[in-house]
This record gives C-alpha cells, structure tokens and sequence, in this order.
C-alpha cells in the first residue's frame, strides 16, 4: 500500500467507527487493522518489514 494513512481516513470515514490510528511497528511497517462486522479482522500496511536478527 502506497499510503496507509490515507486509507486510514477512508476506512474510517466508510466505517463511522472510532478507530485506533495506524502505528509504526518495531519489526518495519506502519499497520491499522479493523474488524468488520461479521467479525473478520483486515490489516492494513506499508513498508516493508525486516526479519529480527
């Protein structure tokens, strides 16, 4: 994804939930995830992730 942030924002607009931001992971990307209402989570992300050491 070219820009999560920007998708944030129309996820949360479409959905009309309160919704925790997108964080930047310690492993690499920034990720939101949402649950939909049948209960299936969607993870969201950009960057690429680095495999620990």
């Amino acid at each position: 994804m070219d820009d999560v942030d920007a998708h944030f924002e129309l996820v949360r607009g479409a959905s009309g939930r309160e919704l925790d931001a997108p964080v930047d992971q310690p492993y690499g990307p920034r990720t939101f995830t949402i649950t939909d209402p049948w209960g299936y989570q969607w993870s969201f992300w950009q960057g690429e992730a680095t495999p620990p050491r």
